[in-house]
């Protein structure tokens, strides 16, 4: 940079880069331990990036502008040979079907000659890629294979949240989860979704994450950050805001537990400020001490204008580091045997002991503030 001031630099690099798009997410992953179809040189880091709407590149199998330039080239020759002869025989009448025919020919060249003046339709769409920067040497794209088919992977989609989820202290392990990137939710061609996905970056497979708990309702334009509980505890995701199916704006924060993907809903409590609204596009920060940052976004969806009628420039601070050290805790006593979708518990009733980690955390937390405003 020269003297105070900084200079955004453009990258020199070598591969191939995805195709143009918006709304993709990209995800930094720390050095890889183990060699896998997408491990790079040992000790360099990789930014993954999937998703993402934008124009679907034409199909490899050639254009059809040449074969219709080629049938107006033999029609004009034909049309002069016709010509031709016609000045060798006596002039005959020519009929009303051949008058037809003669328009419909015009017409069709007209339209062909206005295609091409327009140059290629463009086909808008949803992407189901991932490709990959590896930061070594001068940098290198690359797209990752998936050798899955596409009931086993998420569907192309965009306006979707993801963070790293693999091992703490930007290291990959061994767990279940692996060396994990989490995708959730966003926008497919079908609607906004609420599913959740984990891509392995060493084998390079999807998995539909088997989660426990009330997930959050199908969105997009959500932000999803990585939180770690304080002193090398356990790992989480959080899930803010975004744009719901009936195009409203959510306010509400979700946690993910990675140890047992046990989902439960963050309470809170009204402060001395006003908490933040419902809103989409927000950007979120996670802090070492538990701390979660909601900065901005845009809210008011115009459903005639397809899109938000009001931004935001105000910064938001929660402190889940509590909650976060009391689910870390307790995670020795989650249930490992609940594997799939279960309706929301009765916390009213159920033994905190008996809930997994993080909810029983959450449940903890909420009588916590029933009993400091009771009487």
């Amino acid at each position: 940079c020269t003297e105070g001031q900084l200079q955004w630099t453009p990258l020199n690099l070598t591969g191939t880069p995805p195709c143009p798009r918006d709304k993709h997410v990209a995800v930094l992953v720390p050095p890889a331990l183990a060699e896998g179809p997408a491990a790079g040189e040992a000790g360099a880091w990789r930014m993954v990036t999937f998703g993402g709407f934008g124009v679907i590149p034409e199909a490899e199998d050639g254009d059809d502008s040449d074969d219709d330039d080629s049938e107006e080239e033999e029609s004009g020759a034909e049309g002069d040979a016709s010509a031709a002869e016609v000045t060798c025989v006596p002039k005959k009448e020519v009929s009303l079907a051949d008058k037809l025919r003669a328009k419909a020919a015009a017409k069709a060249k007209a339209e062909r000659a206005d295609r091409k003046a327009r140059g290629p339709a463009l086909k808008l769409g949803w992407f189901d890629e991932v490709h990959q920067l590896q930061f070594y040497g001068p940098g290198h794209w690359s797209k990752i294979p998936i050798a899955q088919p596409t009931t086993e992977r998420p569907a192309g989609r965009a306006a979707h949240g993801a963070c790293w989820f693999g091992g703490v202290a930007g290291a990959c392990d061994a767990s279940e989860q692996g060396a994990s990137i989490l995708v959730f939710g966003g926008r497919t061609a079908e609607g906004r979704v609420n599913d959740t996905w984990l891509l392995d970056v060493e084998s390079c497979r999807w998995r539909s994450a088997q989660c426990i708990g009330r997930p959050p309702c199908p969105r997009s334009f959500h932000s999803v950050e990585r939180l770690d509980a304080p002193a090398g505890g356990a790992a989480f995701a959080a899930i803010f805001g975004g744009l719901d199916t009936q195009s409203n704006h959510l306010d509400d924060l979700h946690l993910l537990a990675r140890k047992d993907l046990a989902w439960a809903r963050v309470p809170t409590a009204p402060g001395p400020a006003p908490a933040p609204v419902g809103r989409g596009c927000a950007a979120t920060a996670a802090f070492a001490d538990g701390t979660l940052v909601v900065f901005g976004g845009s809210s008011n969806w115009d459903t005639d204008k397809g899109g938000p009628t009001q931004l935001h420039n105000d910064l938001h601070a929660i402190e889940l580091a509590p909650l976060l050290a009391a689910a870390s805790d307790s995670a020795g006593d989650a249930s490992d045997s609940a594997t799939t979708a279960a309706p929301e518990h009765d916390h009213t009733s159920h033994d905190n002991e008996k809930l997994p980690a993080l909810e029983a955390a959450v449940v903890s937390s909420k009588k916590a503030k029933l009993e400091a405003v009771s009487p």
